[in-house]
């Protein structure tokens, strides 16, 4: 095996993105929480502003200290999670009960003239932020993208709208973004061999059929992690002669009887947006959704009719279910009539059919576009080349070729430990038998903290492997990274592990994996680092007593 980290970093961030798709998709009517989130308002300011990207690992309440910052469901607001700091653990009747504020906040959120949330209990916590000593781990500003794209297309039902809700754990569409950015842009290996061949004769034209493919895979993958991403859903108890279940809309009929309910639809973003809006689960056979598709304005608000029946044959009893509404500006090139009949036949694959065929029409426009712009580009390229011909003025300003080569220099000078890696076959069975017995000691101390677990860990396992005989970059590297991924899986997947029992918590477990790929994403680079200095400082130390040492490895 050769380390390659820039192939390393696509190929995770490909399997995460395949893990959040797949897992959006198995529970699509169901509000789970990833452990990738943006934070919503400003309730923790100083410590986490609006926009802030923040990573959480699920835990249990035993895990939890005052001053950690948790993320719980909250009792007072349906589907709704909040991220606060514990201020008081409490014990009662033999259990244990949270208090927690936002930093920014005059009142707990137990206490004040608000609605209060009950104390909370281990089946409301959620999940601990990642963090050292009370400090979150957070990417600034970056959520604040996220919030645009997301307000674009968020559509609530006004049972379930808050003006102060402090947190909501919405999903992140980080990796599927990431994604298409490494799609673009990303230079394949075997390309850089034509590079001489190019200059000589010339860049080979692409062809019409792959341009097409590359547009069509670029809107399909944007629109599948909008659509799974940009939804709302109500959840909705009936009660046909019996009572409802706590629920954001709760009906009550009897036999023989039907009544309607509104819900608003509202459009916050800056696009028209087509939204598609249907009744799931068993709530499904006592209602439905009079108008199934609705063209919102930008700042636009509609008010959607919900039908519930009961006819005589109907069983007594509580059907619960979900209202589901997804959206998307791209839906608008759709007839509705197209549309509907989709929804009917089964919106969840009419949802991604719908997708399918919107990411077909524009990739076929933008393939027209593009043929445009090449024959105007060739036209002006000939004009400008006669100019020149025609001028003395033809005066190249900047040198690339000398930025280039600055360039490179810079960073073999500055970032040399990132770089000239793939060189070196690795032994991986060696560098595993090495590195992983640390595991055993650092996985149980990432369940308290999970920052400082891995620090720790990639230092030592930095020094078992020199003193073991290895000697390279990449060998250090490699059992660094390879520890840290399982120390990080390890955390985020084991609690869930043993709790699946549906297929909405094999979907929370994908989500989990793929939190902790883009966490190990996030830690890759300053892991790197700080086995490269450790390894430094091992060698100055080793060099003292033995001075043939520097002539060994690449440090």
């Amino acid at each position: 095996m050769r380390l390659n980290l820039r192939r390393h970093v696509s190929d995770v961030v490909f399997i995460a993105v395949v893990l959040i798709l797949l897992a959006r998709f198995i529970s699509i009517t169901e509000v789970k929480p990833m452990p990738v989130s943006v934070v919503l308002s400003g309730s923790m300011e100083p410590t986490l502003s609006k926009g802030d990207v923040v990573f959480w690992a699920p835990c249990r309440i035993a895990d939890i200290s005052p001053g950690d910052i948790i993320v719980y469901k909250s009792y007072i607001q349906k589907d709704v999670y909040v991220l606060h700091r514990v201020v008081e653990i409490r014990e009662e009747n033999g259990e244990t009960l949270l208090v927690t504020k936002g930093d920014a906040n005059e009142y707990t959120d137990q206490s004040g003239p608000h609605v209060v949330e009950p104390y909370i209990r281990e089946n409301h916590l959620v999940g601990k932020v990642v963090g050292i000593g009370g400090v979150p781990l957070k990417i600034p500003f970056l959520g604040h993208v996220f919030i645009a794209l997301g307000s674009a297309g968020d559509f609530v039902s006004k049972s379930i709208s808050s003006a102060g809700t402090p947190f909501a754990a919405v999903p992140l569409a980080i990796p599927a973004i990431a994604f298409v950015l490494l799609l673009i842009f990303w230079e394949d290996e075997s390309a850089k061999k034509y590079k001489k061949i190019n200059l000589i004769l010339g860049p080979e034209k692409m062809r019409v059929r792959r341009v097409f493919m590359y547009t069509f895979i670029v809107f399909l993958v944007l629109m599948l992690a909008t659509v799974f991403f940009a939804y709302s859903v109500v959840s909705v108890s009936v009660g046909v002669g019996q009572k409802t279940e706590p629920a954001n809309l709760e009906v009550g009929i009897s036999q023989n009887n039907s009544t309607s309910r509104d819900i608003t639809v509202m459009n916050d973003g800056f696009l028209p947006m087509k939204c598609v809006i249907f009744m799931d689960g068993q709530a499904g056979e006592v209602g439905y959704v009079e108008q199934k598709t609705v063209m919102v304005n930008p700042g636009e608000h509609k008010n959607i009719s919900v039908r519930f029946f009961a006819y005589s044959t109907t069983k007594p009893g509580t059907y619960n279910g979900n209202i589901v509404a997804y959206s998307s500006p791209f839906w608008s090139v759709l007839p509705d009539e197209f549309i509907l009949a989709l929804v009917n036949y089964n919106p969840h694959i009419g949802i991604f059919i719908l997708d399918l065929v919107s990411s077909l029409i524009f990739a076929i426009l933008v393939v027209l576009i593009m043929f445009l712009l090449s024959i105007l580009t060739d036209e002006l390229l000939i004009w400008a080349s006669y100019l020149k011909s025609r001028t003395d003025t033809g005066r190249q300003w900047v040198n690339f070729k000398n930025v280039r080569t600055a360039l490179a220099a810079f960073a073999k000078k500055y970032f040399y430990f990132l770089i000239e890696l793939d060189w070196l076959k690795i032994d991986l069975s060696k560098v595993l038998s090495r590195a992983m017995p640390l595991l055993i000691i650092f996985i149980p101390l990432a369940f308290i903290n999970l920052v400082v677990s891995i620090i720790i860990c990639t230092v030592l396992t930095t020094i078992t492997l020199f003193y073991t005989g290895m000697r390279y970059r990449a060998q250090f590297y490699t059992g660094c990274l390879i520890n840290g991924m399982l120390i990080m899986l390890s955390v985020y997947v084991l609690p869930g592990v043993f709790t699946i029992y549906n297929y909405t918590d094999v979907a929370s477990l994908l989500s989990s994996i793929a939190a902790a790929l883009l966490l190990y994403i996030v830690f890759l680079v300053p892991l790197v680092l700080i086995s490269y200095l450790t390894a430094k400082l091992v060698y100055y130390l080793a060099e003292k007593k033995e001075p043939f040492m520097m002539f060994e490895g690449d440090v």
